[in-house]
């Protein structure tokens, strides 16, 4: 394996270590996860969990299908939810322009985010039908899963600590946690 694709690997998993770590420090995921390592000052803990959880399914998947098979599913997976989020972040480009009307760029904040909506919902209908082979036909019941507990997930927070979701942010403000 060459430099050239663990680089890309690596700085992925330091990024999302780096969420997880903030969402712990802003009280929406154990506290556990905000540990920072005393020498290096990188989020420890995140990254030994989501080690261990990449290691879990990737070697579960692996051993159920093929590498090849496991590779391509968790990257059609990945993609989906991608997908999805630059969708929502285009509608929330458009709702927040719309709402604030202080634009004179009609093309970039009115047009171009629903040419993108559209464009992400045509890749997202194109890769449930015609239905794929398996796996790969599992990815959007799965994102459908993940959306839904997701959406579970914020509505209990929103009841049981809707201080946590206010504050969901404002952490990057505030100074570094002790080191634990």
């Amino acid at each position: 394996m060459s430099f050239l694709t663990i680089a890309p690997k690596a700085k992925s998993a330091d990024g999302s270590a780096r969420i997880v770590y903030a969402m712990s420090r802003e009280a929406l995921f154990p506290a556990w996860f905000a540990r920072i390592h005393p020498t290096y000052r990188t989020p420890a803990n995140a990254i030994w969990g989501l080690s261990g959880m990449s290691l879990v399914v990737g070697l579960g998947l692996g051993m159920l299908w093929t590498p090849i098979a496991t590779y391509g599913f968790l990257g059609t997976l990945l993609t989906l939810a991608v997908l999805i989020i630059y969708g929502l972040v285009s509608l929330a480009c458009w709702r927040y322009f719309s709402i604030q009307r202080r634009t004179r760029h009609s093309l970039h904040h009115h047009v171009l985010p629903w040419l993108s909506i559209i464009v992400i919902l045509s890749i997202l209908v194109g890769t449930v039908y015609p239905s794929p082979p398996a796996p790969l036909n599992l990815a959007p019941y799965i994102i459908l899963v993940w959306l839904l507990l997701g959406m579970i997930v914020f509505w209990f927070l929103l009841f049981r600590k809707p201080e946590a979701l206010r504050q969901a942010g404002k952490v990057f403000l505030a100074p570094e946690t002790e080191v634990n």
